[in-house]
């Protein structure tokens, strides 16, 4: 099986690819973590895997202006 993630491959809810300076389009990767907010993650592709870039928090997804915040990104798991 092939992982084009530079760690484990993240779970996600939801995912949008986005134009960027490669072939291969961006990727954003978004989380449920309450009923009104989501975690999202921002992943560029290298020419080899995509690596998470930026991390941002996503609240109030059913309003028509939701608010985005950027945030910390977690530690990377190992995947071992």
């Amino acid at each position: 099986m092939l992982n084009m993630f530079e760690h484990q491959a993240p779970m996600a809810d939801a995912f949008q690819l986005q134009a960027g300076p490669n072939p291969i389009q961006d990727l954003s990767l978004c989380s449920n973590t309450s009923v009104s907010e989501s975690a999202c993650e921002l992943y560029a592709f290298d020419g080899n895997i995509y690596r998470r870039v930026e991390c941002f928090s996503v609240i109030g997804q059913e309003t028509s202006a939701p608010k985005m915040t950027k945030t910390q990104c977690s530690q990377d798991p190992k995947g071992d």
